[in-house]
């Protein structure tokens, strides 16, 4: 009976192969083999999932209950429905949610609006193009040759990414050994230099749990140094958002002061459901002050609504499991499953410790750790005995370029 399975899975796993598909109708039990097999499939890609993925292995199980619900249904909630009356079930539903998580990150819904995006990747694109249509009003030009975004090696790729969709410069900065975030010392030199160099407008984005390390740029820090650099170089200009892909959502229940918006000049954050909460892409969370929509408002005059997003149409379903997911699961059981990955971060870094031949990387309230070493044969052994993979991370450091090995950790709760 083994060997018959074996052989049934073997034939249609071939199936699955990317030159043996084609567009020909199937019959019904071609249907239903084919869709186990894909399940079967993706399974077992799930079970090799480990602590160096940072995506979570399984939907959680309230979030699967949801999609099988409502997986016949399509809402699109094309506009933006914090600032604009909602209409149907899932943009009332995107509203509340939006006011719900103002209120978590300590703001006000009367300054502060928002829209669920696809991730991050989006929220920087987003943050970048609202970023440089903000300092081409201050600069009072249309020029975005003075404009320049700064970002370091740890920084997501998504930003460059970002500046040559938008279509202004990227500037490397540095970062700090060890703490490994950007080098406030550094960055205001650097500022200096693209100051005298002819840059007016600087696009900040800083980082809350960066992808490899898990550590945090100190934002509060900086965004008080940017408002001393404006008040120091006339007719300069900064925009500072916060990319908190993996830490945005846990802080706002690990930590009491976490009040991102009471700093001014911090124009905007995003965060990643699928991360945290195991909500199938696409679903993120981006907040900005509600102010800088009238720099990017298009009107969509066959619903009466104000498009003030980057991707127009999105999808309601995400909305409704990000919904059943946190109101089901609930903030005391999210609080303490937060905790629990955290110890067990804790318990597993707790045997590297000991050891002077690398370093162990751990912000305290972050579900993300890293170990670094400088030494390959010692590298390699971490690698083999742990059956963990590291990758060498090209590092910006006082001006010159240093590699390291680096294995990426993650511990995300399992909901």
């Amino acid at each position: 009976m083994l060997g018959i399975k074996t052989k049934i899975i073997g034939k249609l796993q071939k199936t699955l192969a990317i030159q043996e598909w084609s567009v020909k109708k199937i019959n019904y039990w071609q249907k239903i083999l084919l869709l186990e097999t894909v399940k079967w499939q993706l399974k077992n890609e799930a079970k090799q999932i480990g602590l160096q993925n940072p995506i979570a292995s399984k939907t959680n199980s309230i979030v699967k209950i949801v999609r099988q619900k409502t997986a016949a249904y399509m809402p699109n909630n094309l506009g933006n429905w914090s600032i604009k009356q909602p209409y149907s079930l899932t943009t009332k539903v995107e509203s509340k949610l939006i006011n719900y998580f103002i209120q978590k990150f300590q703001a006000n819904t009367k300054q502060i609006a928002g829209h669920f995006g696809s991730g991050s990747t989006e929220g920087n694109i987003y943050a970048t193009w609202i970023g440089r249509k903000y300092l081409q009003k201050k600069l009072k030009t249309n020029d975005c040759s003075h404009i320049v975004l700064l970002k370091n090696n740890l920084s997501h790729y998504s930003l460059a990414k970002a500046a040559d969709v938008v279509g202004v410069d990227v500037a490397e900065t540095n970062i700090s050994i060890p703490e490994l975030k950007t080098d406030t010392n550094l960055l205001m030199k650097q500022l200096t230099i693209l100051y005298q160099q002819g840059k007016r407008g600087f696009l900040i984005p800083l980082t809350l749990g960066y992808t490899t390390s898990g550590t945090d740029d100190d934002f509060m820090l900086i965004s008080k140094l940017m408002k001393k650099f404006e008040q120091e170089m006339k007719g300069a200009f900064t925009f500072i958002w916060l990319d908190a892909a993996f830490s945005g959502i846990s802080k706002i229940y690990t930590e009491k002061n976490f009040e991102p918006f009471k700093q001014k000049n911090i124009q905007l954050i995003t965060s990643d459901f699928h991360k945290l909460l195991a909500v199938p892409y696409p679903a993120s969370l981006i907040l900005y002050r509600k102010e800088l929509l009238q720099l990017i408002a298009k009107d969509i005059p066959y619903i009466d609504q104000m498009d003030t997003t980057l991707l127009g149409s999105r999808p309601g379903n995400s909305v409704l499991e990000t919904f059943f997911g946190l109101m089901l699961i609930g903030e005391k059981n999210i609080t303490a499953n937060i905790k629990k990955s955290i110890n067990l971060k804790n318990d597993f870094l707790s045997k590297f410790k000991t050891s002077n031949n690398f370093q162990v990387i751990n912000n305290h309230n972050s579900l993300q750790a890293c170990l670094i070493s400088n030494n390959t044969k010692m590298a390699e052994k971490i690698a083999k005995e742990n059956n963990l993979n590291y990758i060498n991370y090209k590092l910006k450091i006082k001006n010159k370029y240093k590699t390291i090995h680096l294995f990426k950790l993650y511990f995300l709760p399992k909901f």
